[in-house]
């Protein structure tokens, strides 16, 4: 205590070493009325002394008076932004106070509060994951500030095809590189078993690069969030499930089934109960992600573009001109058929395999079909016609 006391008397006028020290004395005996009363005097003479403000901080969380003392911290980072006790202060009282005012409803006050403690520490984990459930709550729209230490300094564009597996992403993603010459990103932790969530650390990292990114991923509402607040406005890559089933059966069979948790049994089924298995195991996760993404864009929580396979086989320049107009690339009708010409010449880059429109249909037994029709039937408000249902 000795060693407190002195080391703010160093740092105040002479005239206020008294004050100060037998406030803090007072405050050590639990005297917590006085050793206030000797803190607002020294504020009155020296608005602007931070230490002060802290400790008057700390004294009103000991009081139970957590918006007083999150006020008091929020002023101390003010005054002394470097001190790092003064940023840990003040990131905990405002998670606390943002914590309270939304246990009495105040959503509006907790989402502001949960902010300031972002300011205040850029990416502290605790503030971030409470302001994500906070505006995924409210429905209110993120910020680029919310994940970004500088959000004045100048961003990238992020260009983001959410898309289907076997429904052509990597041709698009190529035609939009060759379109634009910037370089491919992945946004996801990792690509093997798991959802390819969208990674906020490496959207943090790359923030300021132009980027092209194919990413298997749903409208979550963590993912919508992320999305808001890098501006991303995303292309929503579509096809008809039946003939998805039948591309992932030659997809799997080609090795890429070492990415599922069935694996190992893959090579001992019959043709037919491997289109069983994906029916019944593997297009839930398609219905997701449709239904969600037609969700949030009726909610218009972001402005997506639906492009469908079948219209971009048709005609990959005429889909490719629409999106860059979608993005405002500003590219011509010449560049874009360039670029699918570019992104054609090198297939292995492209992942077609048989692509045939109709397959589906031709192929999977009419119990296999009624099955998939039947895993739309819950959503009601969704028209799962874009994706042959």
């Amino acid at each position: 205590m000795a060693e407190l006391v002195g080391a703010l008397a160093r740092k105040a006028p002479g005239s206020q070493v008294a004050s100060l020290a037998e406030g803090l004395r007072l405050a050590a005996a639990g005297r917590l009325d006085e050793a206030r009363s000797c803190y607002e005097k020294i504020l009155a003479a020296d608005p602007a002394n931070a230490d002060v403000c802290n400790n008057l901080g700390v004294l009103h969380l000991q009081r139970g008076d957590v918006a007083a003392g999150a006020a008091m911290f929020d002023r101390a980072f003010k005054l002394k932004p470097q001190d790092a006790q003064v940023r840990f202060n003040n990131v905990r009282a405002s998670v606390a106070h943002g914590a309270a005012l939304w246990s009495q409803r105040q959503y509006g006050e907790a989402i502001a509060a949960f902010r300031r403690a972002l300011h205040c520490e850029p990416g502290n984990a605790v503030a971030l994951v409470n302001l994500i459930n906070a505006l995924g709550r409210t429905g209110c729209r993120a910020e680029r500030s919310d994940f970004v230490a500088d959000p004045t300094a100048p961003a990238g564009t992020h260009l983001l095809i959410a898309c289907m597996p076997k429904s052509g992403s990597s041709f698009l993603k190529e035609a939009l590189h060759c379109l634009t010459g910037w370089p491919d990103a992945g946004f996801s932790y990792a690509y093997f078993q798991n959802e390819q969530e969208l990674y906020l650390p490496y959207l943090v990292a790359v923030d300021r690069l132009n980027t092209v990114t194919q990413q298997h991923c749903r409208a979550t509402v963590a993912n919508v969030q992320i999305l808001q607040g890098f501006d991303i406005r995303p292309v929503v890559l579509v096809r008809s499930l039946p003939d998805i089933v039948m591309s992932l059966v030659d997809f799997y069979d080609g090795g890429a089934v070492v990415n599922t948790f069935f694996a190992s049994d893959w090579q001992a089924l019959s043709a037919d109960a491997k289109r069983d298995l994906i029916v019944d195991h593997v297009m839930p996760w398609y219905i997701g992600f449709y239904a969600s993404w037609q969700h949030t864009a009726a909610a218009k929580r972001l402005d997506c573009l639906f492009v469908r396979y079948e219209d971009m086989i048709a005609d990959k320049a005429a889909t490719l001109i629409r999106i860059a107009d979608f993005l405002g690339l500003a590219k011509s009708a010449d560049e874009c058929r360039a670029a699918v010409a570019k992104a054609e010449g090198d297939r292995s880059k492209t992942r077609f395999n048989r692509g045939v429109a109709g397959r589906g249909t031709a192929t999977l037994t009419a119990d296999q079909q009624a099955r998939l029709h039947r895993l739309a039937d819950p959503y009601r408000s969704i028209d799962f016609t874009p994706v042959g249902l």
